[in-house]
Parts: C-alpha cells; sequence; structure tokens
C-alpha cells in the first residue's frame, strides 16, 4: 500500500517463560493507510493485545521482540531509541487501553491525566493543559466537563473513564490511534455513543485506527478492513464486506457463526431450552465446541523458531438440561424465593457540609424483586443504572440505606459481622472487573485458595487440590498457578475470578458482567461452564449484563433498570418480542448487527418521552432539586450545563423568581423560612431532597 501510515511487517514477539519461549505474536505483517480503519480480530489470548503493545514498544518482561520491522510515516519503530519512540507514543501513536481502571493512575485527577501527555511532549503549559483538558473532555461527550476534570478515575463509571482514555489518546492530535477493546466492557447504549464518537472524530481529523476487538458487530458497523488472528498468525484478513459474506478460514467461519447466532438470540452451544422457538435452538443443534474444529488455541513452548501450536482441550460438563433459565424441579417441588428484594435504596451524598446539604445521588431507588432457587435472574440496563449497586448491596459490599435482602427468609441486612461472613459462604460473587479485583501482588493459586483460607476449608493438601480442580473446571492449566495476574489475558483473569467464586460450593452466585471480557468464543465456553455448574451443583444466578444477546438465552427472567429503578421486569421471551418501555426499547435498538449492509434504525432516548410514572431517578451527572411550597411537588432532574457557575446563576434566579410569583399568588405551603435552614443542616432529606411521591 503506498499511502500506508503504518505497515508491520512479519512482527514476532516471545515469552520466555519457562526453560522454552512462547510465541505470542508469529510473523505477523498488515498495513493501514490514512484515514482507514483496521479491526483486528481473534480469540482471547490470540495476540491482539500484544501485538499493539509491539508496535509502540510496550510488551511487559519476559516478552521481548524478537523479529519484523514496525514502519510509521518513514521510520522504524523497533530501531528508534528510548527517547525517541517516548515522543512517538502520544504524539504520533495514540493509544485507548483496555482496561481504563487498570490504566488510570487512581490518585491522579482526570485533568491530571490529560494534562501530563501535553506537558510531556511540550504542547501546553500547566493551565492550557487543563484547558485543553476541559475541551477534550467536553469532545468525548462528558456532561459537565469543569467539574468532571478535578474528578479521579473511580468517581467517574465505566463508559465514563474510557471516554477519559479517548481524550487522552487524542490529546496530542496524533495521526494513528490504536484502540485495544475501546467498548469491551460497555453496555449496547454507550458502545452506540462511543462508536459514534470515535467515527466523528476519525471525519473531523482524518486520523487512522486499529481497532482491536472480539465484537464483530463493532467491526461490522465501524471498520473499512478487518484482520482475523488465531494462535499468535493473522489467517485473513481483506475488506470487511468481503470477509464476512465469504469467510474462508474455518476460525473465521466459526466466529461469524457463532456471533450471528448469539445476536439472533440462540444459545452458543450445546443447551436446549424448554419453550424455545422452533428451528435449530428447538431441537438442540448446537455443538459444544466454540469453533467448528477439534482443537482450541492454548500456547504452548516451544523452541525458537518455532510458532504456538494448538492441543486437544478437555470437553466441558455434559450439557444441562435447562428451561428458560431454570432448573427443572423434581414432580412435586415447590419453588421458593431463596433470594427476596424489597424496596432497596442505596443513595450517596455528594459534597455537603454541618451548614449546606450535600448532593444526592439515588443510585439504588426502590428496587424490589425475587428469585427462586435454580433460577437465573437477569439484571440489565446502561453504565450508572445502578445495577452493580444494586448486586453489592444484596451481599453488603456496600450497606444500603434502606430496604430488605432476604435469604432463605433470614434478613441479611440485620447480620452481625460473623454471621455475615458465614452467609457469604453460600452468597458468592464474579466481580466485573477482573484485573482490580485481583490482587496484582498474589499469585493465581493464593487468589483462588484464600476463600478456603479463611473459611478454615481443608488441609493444605485439600486446599491445593481443591485449586488445581477449579482452573480445570473454568478452562484454565493447573500449571500457571504460580502466575501473577497481569500474566494472564483479560479472558483468563475472568476465569480465575469464577474459580476464586465458585471455591466455597455457593447456592447463590452474583455474577457482575462475567463474560463482558471475553470474545465470542470463550463467552460460549464460559456461559455453558456457567449453565453446566447451575445443575451439577443446584446454583441461582442473579445476572448482571449489558449484553442482551446473553440475557436472552441464559435468563428466565429480566429486570430492566433505568436511573436506579427496575422499569421493566417480565419473562425473556416477552421482554425481547414486546419490550413495552421506551427504555427497554432503545436499549434493543443498540445491539449491533453482524451484517455490514444492514440499516442501522437506533432509538435515540429522549426524556420527555417517558411518562411521569417512569421512576425519577438522577444520574451521576444530574443534582436534585425539590420544589417546596410549589403545589405541584413532583421530583424533578435539573440536568448540570456546561456554562458552570453563569448557568448555575442563571437557574437559580429563575426558581427565586418563580417562588416570589406563587408566593404572591398565595400558593406557600411550605415550613416557616427562618426554621428551614438549620433543619435543613441536619435533616436534608426530609425538606429539600426527598419527594413526597417516595
Amino acid at each position: 500500500m503506498s499511502d500506508a501510515l503504518l505497515a508491520v511487517e512479519n512482527l514476532t514477539t516471545t515469552f520466555a517463560v519457562g526453560p522454552q519461549p512462547v510465541v505470542a505474536v508469529n510473523a505477523v505483517s498488515f498495513e493501514i493507510g490514512r484515514g482507514e480503519t483496521l479491526g483486528l480480530v481473534g480469540e482471547s489470548g490470540s495476540g491482539k493485545s500484544v501485538t499493539a503493545f509491539s508496535i509502540i514498544g510496550l510488551v511487559p518482561p519476559p516478552g521481548r521482540i524478537t523479529g519484523g520491522r514496525v514502519w510509521f510515516q518513514g521510520r522504524d519503530l523497533l530501531a528508534l531509541p528510548a527517547d525517541d519512540l517516548l515522543h512517538v507514543r502520544g504524539a504520533g501513536i495514540g493509544f485507548v487501553f483496555q482496561e481504563p481502571m487498570a490504566a488510570l493512575n487512581p490518585v491522579m485527577r482526570v485533568g491530571d491525566h490529560i494534562g501530563e501527555a501535553l506537558r510531556v511532549h511540550g504542547l501546553a503549559t500547566r493551565r492550557e493543559a487543563r484547558d485543553r483538558a476541559v475541551d477534550l473532555l467536553r469532545a468525548v461527550r462528558i456532561v459537565d466537563p469543569e467539574r468532571r476534570v478535578d474528578d479521579y478515575p473511580h468517581q467517574l463509571s465505566g463508559g465514563m473513564r474510557q471516554r477519559v482514555m479517548l481524550a487522552i489518546a487524542l490529546a496530542c492530535r496524533p495521526p494513528l490511534v490504536i484502540a485495544d477493546e475501546p467498548t469491551t466492557a460497555l453496555d449496547v447504549t454507550v458502545q452506540a455513543q462511543v462508536l459514534e464518537l470515535l467515527r466523528e472524530m476519525q471525519r473531523a481529523s482524518g486520523i487512522s485506527l486499529l481497532l482491536i476487538t472480539h465484537d464483530l458487530g463493532v467491526i461490522a458497523e465501524t471498520a473499512d478492513r478487518v484482520a482475523i488472528m488465531y494462535a499468535g498468525r493473522i489467517v485473513e484478513q481483506g475488506p470487511v464486506r468481503a470477509i464476512f459474506r465469504n469467510p474462508a478460514h474455518p476460525c473465521t467461519r466459526g466466529l461469524l457463526g457463532l456471533d450471528a447466532r448469539r445476536r439472533r438470540g440462540h444459545p452458543p452451544a450445546g443447551h436446549r431450552r424448554r419453550g424455545a422457538e422452533p428451528g435449530p435452538a428447538a431441537a438442540g443443534l448446537f455443538v459444544r465446541a466454540a469453533l467448528p474444529r477439534a482443537h482450541a488455541p492454548v500456547r504452548s513452548r516451544v523452541s525458537p523458531g518455532g510458532h504456538g501450536g494448538c492441543r486437544p482441550r478437555r470437553p466441558l460438563l455434559p450439557p444441562p438440561r435447562v428451561g428458560n433459565g431454570r432448573l427443572e424441579p423434581a414432580r412435586g417441588a415447590h419453588l421458593m424465593p431463596l433470594v427476596e428484594v424489597r424496596g432497596l435504596v442505596k443513595h450517596f451524598t455528594r459534597g455537603g457540609s454541618l451548614f449546606r446539604a450535600g448532593t444526592v445521588v439515588r443510585a439504588v431507588d426502590g428496587v424490589s424483586f425475587d428469585i427462586e432457587e435454580g433460577e437465573t435472574f437477569a439484571l440489565v440496563g446502561e453504565s450508572g443504572s445502578g445495577k452493580s449497586t444494586t448486586g453489592r448491596c444484596m451481599l453488603r459490599l456496600v450497606e444500603p440505606t434502606a430496604g430488605e435482602v432476604r435469604f432463605r427468609g433470614d434478613d441479611v441486612l440485620a447480620f452481625g459481622a460473623a454471621r455475615m461472613r458465614a452467609a457469604r459462604r453460600d452468597m458468592q460473587m464474579v466481580f466485573q472487573d477482573p484485573y482490580s479485583s485481583l490482587n496484582p501482588r498474589m499469585r493465581a493459586r493464593t487468589i483462588v485458595e484464600e476463600p478456603l483460607v479463611i473459611h478454615r476449608i481443608g488441609s493444605t493438601g485439600e486446599r491445593r487440590d481443591r485449586v488445581a480442580e477449579l482452573f480445570r473446571l473454568v478452562g484454565l492449566d493447573p500449571a500457571h498457578l504460580d502466575r501473577y495476574p497481569h500474566e494472564f489475558s483479560g479472558g483468563q483473569r475472568q476465569r480465575i475470578g469464577l474459580a476464586r467464586a465458585l471455591a466455597l460450593n455457593p447456592s447463590f452466585v452474583l455474577a457482575d458482567e462475567p463474560v463482558s471480557a471475553l470474545d465470542v468464543s470463550v463467552q460460549a465456553q464460559v456461559i455453558n461452564l456457567l449453565m453446566d455448574l447451575q445443575v451439577q451443583l443446584k446454583l441461582t444466578y442473579l445476572f448482571i449484563a449489558h449484553d442482551l444477546r446473553l440475557v436472552r438465552h441464559i435468563a428466565g427472567r429480566v429486570a430492566v433498570m433505568y436511573l436506579g429503578r427496575i422499569v421493566e421486569m417480565g419473562e425473556t421471551a416477552r421482554i425481547f418480542e414486546d419490550p413495552r418501555h421506551p427504555y427497554t426499547r432503545a436499549l434493543l435498538s443498540a445491539v449491533p448487527a453482524t451484517d455490514p449492509d444492514a440499516p442501522r434504525s437506533r432509538i435515540e432516548l429522549d426524556p420527555a418521552t417517558i411518562d411521569r410514572h417512569t421512576p425519577c431517578a438522577p444520574s451521576r451527572t444530574d443534582t436534585w432539586r425539590r420544589f417546596d411550597g410549589i403545589q405541584n411537588s413532583e421530583c424533578r432532574i435539573q440536568k448540570r450545563r456546561a456554562g458552570g457557575r453563569d448557568a448555575g446563576r442563571k437557574q437559580k434566579g429563575k426558581r427565586q423568581k418563580a417562588g416570589r410569583r406563587q408566593k404572591a399568588e398565595g400558593r406557600t405551603q411550605s415550613a416557616p423560612s427562618s426554621a428551614r435552614p438549620l433543619l435543613c443542616a441536619f435533616l436534608p432529606c426530609a425538606f429539600c431532597l426527598v419527594p413526597s411521591e417516595f
């Protein structure tokens, strides 16, 4: 390609693990033209991320680039000195990392992250860098950038952190951006917004994009060309339409077949549901292998000059008899609710002081549902809707503000510390972010063994055998037990988290986005594993997810959360075939299509279209206001505007003017004004923040 901005020639990267090296990237070659988007697709562990790190010289030890060339703007990056390569990163090639929470420094503010890139390359002073950071946050559509620029990463939702990563990558206006799984852990609505944002910025600035992902729908909507990686090699590449319509390699055909089946709502492998729709799904004609081959890509140790090979994967457990996401009960058995949630509320307070009420964010506001024993109950919604907070409140990882959570009839919220610890043997959680939930200083063996040690279960030898058994159960090699979390891929770290959750043989597992970081074939394997274990161990699942395609076949019932409340709940088939709430319809319309030529008809959610019976709860960028003294005393949400203090003063003036007008008309019915400031200092919720409807 004559106008290639980036040309990779026979790139090879090996890791010195054990007596023989492991070849993670084997003679990879591709080109990216100016203004072009190349999608790099493959299974977890196929070498996609290592390829990206090799391009910019950030291969973690014990990895080493052993061959090839990387031409960028006429220079071989692999031959550049370290100082020159430092100037290429950021100014020449921007990078969006896979896990923003792990990539962002937790003790640095958002503005400092963006400003650091500008100051390192001498493009701005400290004051100019802050102004530029605000402009970039506004460009990536973060609400109220003047305030968010001073926030820390943990104060942002997953989607907002990913937008911050985009702002950092674009800060120095690089001609090439490498995006490593930029939408992996995002819900479908935020994913659609991020993809549209990438397209807009590409059109505006003409940047080139290397998009690494396992979601073929993202590739179909975004990329011009696609390259398929398998076992460290690129096995097929070409224009998106040509590859999607006529795939030549078995790996490509397998990925496309799995993705298309999943988007139609069919199980990924070997499961038959009671009441399934007619056709292949009802006939149970699903193979358990993720790809149409007898061997799966498992990296092997080879001699120098060799390549990563394959070996047979251990077969998964026999297919369970699952119907509509619920275990088949024994004849005459009565399904009693295992978990009961009633009026669960969790409020967070921002700011405030003795004489000033803080801003209350209603993360969870009156959530109620039941989960029957042996059932898979799904909780879906966009980022910031309160799904994860609901789950954490149920396990008391976050103390709820109000409500009841009953497990086998006992009120979990009334348990003391000792009883709660004992109860957690039956209630375990698979966390959303495997990297941040795994201790980076502990080996995988210690991480999985830790619950057994805490609860004093088994001897040292028995615990060692149990950990090895759990590793095999989740599809990992027990030979890797002594590795640290950073030595595993994202999908492998998620499996370690699953093994840790299953160590105590719980009866209830709360799975918070358990497959969000996995490619479609590995997702199929993990979902198969979850469903198998449900039958074998008689597990009950609360499945928190944003991927509606997976929820459709794994769950028996679905609850849709929007701004802290459940807006729709019912049987899975009814929710997907006849969605009644506008937010549910918007979620379903945001799912990307695998067909590059499919029409894009997304429903943009307009709050004005939601009737007054829709739960009124703010997102994390909203401010609660209660208009006491007004006859129509409803809870109202006032969006923070980007205008800063001037906009706030303008809104305050309008409220004061409206209050004076209503007082003149004799409609005031609030408490005496002289008593309110002192009361509000101690009882802000009672007078200012809690609407009468709640």
